[in-house]
């Protein structure tokens, strides 16, 4: 029996010693998921739980 392939997944970044303020955009294929601003130590993160088959299929992804 075949296992069917995950609808979401959990994603996260983290960018470090950009300048406070910095806007950074996290993309899967092309597609923008999220922008996140860099904090006053020059960090910017993001996790969240993608919806896999969203992407795939072309349809908005926008900020989940």
């Amino acid at each position: 029996m075949e296992k069917a392939a995950p609808i979401e997944q959990e994603s996260e970044f983290e960018v470090t010693n950009i300048e406070p303020g910095s806007r950074v955009t996290f993309m899967i294929d092309g597609r923008d998921i999220t922008t996140v601003v860099a904090n006053k130590d020059g960090v910017a993160e993001f996790e969240a739980d993608i919806n896999i088959k969203n992407i795939k299929a072309g349809t908005p992804a926008g900020t989940p």
